[in-house]
């Protein structure tokens, strides 16, 4: 679906970070913009500033929140999915629950919002579905025991979705940032290559939906330098990595 044809969007993960900025820029943009996270608080003092903007609390964990949400939005074109966790650990601090919760989060929380927004754009006959990976699911990365291994689900997810659809009015893209200036990046004691903030991110992000490319990817160069790591042999990248 062409971003010109889009009216309506849902944003989830709107509450801070990419999805904050992201739902703000696109009501600048002339879109009509529901954005939902956990917290309804959050998401009312954000609202409250924008016009064609409303807000209505789901957790991504929950699927019985996700569809008394649809309920209330009605009509939408479009759904961005922005909500994720993220807490870095290594063979030191490595737990099964941090594990969990991040595939239960990152994984089974989008699992849960494909279900029935998938079910409605088909009814409806067209639709447009952008979900947020990472440049972190290209290859394994320090620090990223848990993160990046549902980021690389997510990114073969819309591979698989965008092959599905391929024939359909059912558009998808998928979005994979680099370092971008946020609460849950604000946790890494380490260098962050290239970090931009969440407004440029934003930018971006509109800028490539609007192009309609498969992968939106930020900032260009970091990601092409991953992704060219990612191509070599275990034999050269797990070392190349391992050293940076």
């Amino acid at each position: 679906m062409e971003y010109t044809k889009i009216k309506k969007i849902w944003v989830v993960g709107a509450s801070s970070g990419i999805g904050e900025a992201l739902a703000k820029k696109l009501v600048e943009d002339g879109k009509h913009v529901t954005i939902s996270a956990r917290s309804q608080d959050k998401l009312n003092a954000i609202a409250h500033h924008y016009q064609n903007m409303n807000a209505i609390a789901i957790d991504v964990t929950d699927a019985k929140s996700i569809s008394m949400a649809m309920d209330k939005i009605g009509d939408f074109d479009c759904l961005i999915q922005c909500a994720g966790t993220y807490k870095p650990d290594n063979i030191d601090n490595f737990s099964a629950e941090n594990f969990i919760n991040h595939f239960s989060v990152n994984v089974i929380g989008t699992g849960n919002l494909l279900d029935p927004v998938l079910k409605y754009f088909k009814r409806k006959g067209h639709g447009h579905i952008a979900i947020t990976a990472s440049v972190a699911g290209y290859h394994g990365l320090p620090q990223s025991l848990s993160y990046g291994p549902t980021k690389a689900a997510l990114i073969n997810l819309c591979e698989a979705l965008a092959i599905e659809l391929y024939d359909t009015d059912i558009s998808v893209q998928v979005i994979n940032p680099g370092f971008v200036e946020t609460p849950l990046t604000a946790q890494n004691d380490f260098d962050m290559p290239m970090i931009i903030s969440a407004e440029k991110a934003a930018d971006i992000i509109v800028k490539g939906l609007k192009k309609g490319k498969f992968e939106i990817t930020f900032p260009w160069l970091f990601s092409r330098i991953l992704r060219r790591i990612g191509a070599l042999p275990y034999a050269l990248s797990i070392p190349l990595i391992h050293k940076s």
